[in-house]
């Protein structure tokens, strides 16, 4: 593990949720208060742009957390006597679940965004992300067999 790129990480995930916080709560309603449609979608587009920028430098970091925090899940099973069997399979299994939910969590995110913009634009990202998680979950259901 990689420490540096994981502060690093953590910085520009805190970062990108300040800007998502303080654009969804603050700036997307004032600029809705003065111009309903131009200001509104202006604002949206800087917030996403923004919000985007900072998800991506903190990618690598979110993935090496997803991972910590998966052999913490596995362990904690594993100690239980709740999984005592194959434990790359569950390491797996516990890890494409976190990667699930964290899909969820980054559309849901983008939802308000989008549909400032325009609604059916939230609609249309809705389709492959719902694809995207039903191939995410086929992965976990039926691992590659090792031959």
């Amino acid at each position: 593990m990689d420490s540096e790129a994981l502060q690093d990480g953590a910085v520009n995930l805190s970062a990108a949720m300040l800007i998502w916080l303080f654009g969804v709560s603050t700036f997307m309603p004032m600029a809705e208060a003065v111009d309903p449609e131009g200001l509104t979608k202006l604002c949206s587009l800087i917030i996403i742009s923004t919000f985007t920028l900072f998800l991506v430098r903190g990618f690598r970091g979110l993935l090496q957390a997803l991972d910590i925090i998966s052999n913490l899940l596995v362990r904690f099973f594993v100690e239980r006597g709740w999984f005592p069997r194959d434990k790359a399979l569950l390491k797996s299994r516990v890890r494409s679940a976190l990667q699930i939910l964290s899909t969820v969590i980054l559309f849901l995110l983008y939802s308000p965004l989008l549909s400032a913009l325009h609604p059916s634009l939230n609609g249309l990202v809705a389709i492959p992300v719902v694809f995207l998680i039903i191939l995410m979950m086929f992965r976990v259901l039926h691992p590659p067999r090792c031959v």
